[in-house]
């Protein structure tokens, strides 16, 4: 045993590199916080990092809610809040990867607002794709979203 960690591993057949899976986890800026804790840490970790992707969620979404409505009040944060606590997130927080597509989710729809309203599509552009880099398989949903959401748009 050399104790060098090799980017190839011969547990899926006839062996695969192992790099775009640790890509895949370290993409989301939340769970390299995973680096700070030890091993025997991880669960405690993972419990931190699913409280702070539901806060975030909450924050991003009182982001956008007020700037759609133009209006700060406790309707906002209710609404934010109910939206970071739904249905989907309790049944998908034992996977905190997917979490990420939900943070990002009001970003995009603050970017799909600004083209309605005439102006520049760079932040559309830039929170989709870094909906995309953090986690793929959420990010190309919330860019499906994208184009039904528009044609909803008057």
């Amino acid at each position: 045993m050399t104790n060098q960690f090799s980017f190839f591993s011969f547990s899926a057949g006839i062996g695969e590199n192992v790099f775009p899976l640790i890509s895949y986890y370290l993409f989301s800026p939340f769970n390299l916080l995973l680096l700070l804790f030890s091993t025997s840490q991880v669960p405690t970790a993972v419990t931190y990092i699913l409280i702070l992707k539901i806060t975030a969620i909450a924050m991003t979404m009182s982001f956008f809610l007020s700037s759609h409505f133009k209006r700060t009040d406790w309707m906002i944060v209710t609404f934010a809040v109910a939206f970071s606590l739904c249905g989907y997130i309790t049944a998908n927080f034992v996977n905190i990867m997917w979490l990420d597509g939900l943070i990002y989710l009001p970003l995009v729809c603050h970017g799909i607002d600004r083209i309605v309203n005439h102006k520049t599509g760079t932040q559309l552009f830039i929170w989709l794709t870094i909906c995309i880099l953090s986690n793929y398989y959420i990010g190309y949903m919330v860019g499906i979203f994208f184009p039904s959401s528009m044609r909803f748009q008057v």
